[in-house]
């Protein structure tokens, strides 16, 4: 019995010794992916053969393994796109790819979700996919994430036809989701035929959306449906199909416009009113007129500003109290109108306005003061641009984007700038200082070299790009004598200064006809301050 209880003990022991040496199922599936990817690689060098039978060969190799190899290659893919060095390891990667056909899709997509962000990956991914043709659509159907949209939206239009039918079958199934309306929109006219079918067809929501998305390309061959439109049951199809008819320009339309002035709706006469302003009839103006005077206040606020606004388009001026009203309402949509009003008003108490703007706490109301501010390019603009840099700190967001909003003022920036560029220790001197050496305007530069030359001294902390500042020269370099003679100037007012023998060597190489065509170049370090 002793006997038998170590026998049994022995086994049992061997059993465990022996268990503990067998890899786990984890550490087989590893080696096999190892060594799967080890294959995979030499056969990939194999396949970068310059000799075409090899690569042939090698390739043939690589599709026997079949398509659960498709994800490798993908992560392989992946990673070369993202190092963007090798191109053709890129091009035989595709090829491999392509011979998979359709199987590669769904993983291309995969791809796109989780690296879209990366440009080259992007690049990629949309290169493959046109190459697969439209027989993948289904598949991009299937797997589609809006975030997919503003990269695959360009490859859609390309398709064409096949494309837009299932963005239409897509849109059928869900009316309500906006990425199908995007899409679809941007096909423009060519949406129009498919829309006009699906609101002969449809019936619901569904045709209710089709309809919107209709008047929303606003094509004169679907004239008859919006002004079928104007008499639907749905408030939102009647106002979409006004506008529609606005868009569409036909003087005749007017006076199809002017009854839904009466609407019980307040969204259909909202959106009536600037139709009725598109078509620029002059007989529009008493019927708005009288409607305007029927309006009460507070209550109609949206639909008065709408009504004077639309006078405004048609040459009557506007009262400029509603600007005040419409900024101190509490709906943003009612506030953004004020913009419409501005744009009738006098330029100087438009900027003085849009100065105010500046500092409102909807980033919205900034970006459009910003946007009209630069409709009017001047050196005033550039001013108020500059007095809200000089109350902000440069870590705060609002700072940047007005930043860049002077830089795109060019010339008309070059002014002020120079203003500000008198005093070395002013706080926007350096911020001057870079935005002139972004642009071509000669008349800064004698600012530009006083404010490198004072930039030697110690409390000065000027950090000035070597090459913007080369740069800057070279675009000027076409009006000679005026760059040459400021040039002298400045050596004659600051014969010491470091600046000195790397301008005269800039100036040398000028021939005396010189008209900017050739590119300039100095072999001395520009000072960077």
């Amino acid at each position: 019995m002793e006997l038998f209880l170590f026998l049994v003990a022995a086994v049992l022991l061997i059993l465990f010794l022996f268990s503990s040496t067998l890899p786990t199922p984890l550490e087989e599936e590893e080696e096999v992916w190892d060594s799967t990817e080890v294959r995979l690689e030499s056969l990939l060098q194999g396949v970068m053969d310059p000799r075409a039978e090899i690569r042939e060969r090698y390739r043939n190799r690589i599709l026997a393994m079949g398509p659960h190899i498709i994800p490798r290659l993908m992560n392989i893919y992946s990673q070369e796109l993202f190092l963007s060095q090798n191109q053709i390891r890129i091009l035989r990667l595709q090829e491999l790819l392509l011979d998979f056909g359709l199987r590669v899709v769904p993983p291309l997509l995969d791809l796109l979700w989780e690296e879209g962000d990366d440009p080259y990956v992007v690049e990629g991914v949309v290169v493959l996919l046109r190459q697969v043709g439209t027989p993948s659509l289904g598949l991009i159907m299937d797997k589609f994430r809006p975030a997919f949209a503003p990269h695959l939206a360009p490859l859609f239009r390309e398709w064409g036809s096949p494309a837009l039918r299932e963005m239409i079958n897509a849109f059928r199934a869900k009316p309500h989701e906006k990425i199908w309306h995007q899409l679809i929109v941007h096909f423009g006219e060519q949406a129009t035929a498919p829309l006009c079918e699906a609101v002969d067809t449809w019936d619901g929501e569904a045709q209710q959306q089709a309809y919107l998305l209709l008047a929303q390309i606003a094509d004169e061959d679907a004239l008859p449906y919006y002004q079928q439109g104007l008499k639907s049951e749905h408030p939102l199809v009647r106002a979409e199909c006004a506008f529609a008819l606005g868009k569409v320009g036909s003087p005749a339309l007017l006076q199809e416009l002017l009854p839904l002035l009466q609407d019980d709706d307040l969204r259909v006469r909202c959106k009536t009113l600037p139709a009725i302003a598109l078509l620029q009839q002059p007989e529009a103006i008493e019927p708005l007129l009288n409607h305007l005077a029927g309006l009460t206040e507070p209550a109609d606020l949206q639909e008065h500003i709408l009504c004077a606004v639309a006078l405004s388009d048609l040459g009557v001026p506007s009262d400029e109290s509603l600007i005040e009203k419409a900024l101190d309402a509490h709906q943003p949509s009612i506030r953004l109108l004020a913009f419409e009003l501005l744009r009738a008003v006098h330029v100087d108490t438009r900027l003085k306005q849009l100065e105010e703007l500046l500092w409102d706490p909807d980033w919205k109301m900034v970006q459009q003061a910003i946007e009209m501010l630069l409709s009017i390019r001047s050196p005033k603009t550039a001013e108020i641009f500059l007095t809200c840099l000089e109350a902000l700190h440069p870590d705060e967001p609002r700072f940047e984007v007005i930043e860049k909003a002077l830089i795109s003022l060019q010339e008309h920036a070059t002014l002020p700038l120079m203003k500000r560029c008198k005093e070395p220790t002013s706080p926007l001197a350096i911020i001057a200082l870079h935005i002139i050496i972004q642009g071509n305007d000669l008349r800064g530069l004698e600012h530009v070299l006083s404010l490198l030359h004072h930039s030697e001294e110690p409390e000065l902390e000027w950090e000035v790009d070597p090459s913007e500042f080369l740069a800057y020269l070279e675009r000027m370099a076409g009006q000679r004598d005026e760059l040459l003679a400021v040039l002298k100037t400045f050596q004659e007012t600051y014969p010491q200064s470091s600046l000195r023998p790397v301008l005269t060597q800039f100036a040398e190489p000028l021939p005396p006809a010189f008209a900017g065509s050739g590119s300039l170049s100095l072999e001395t370090q520009t000072p960077g301050g």
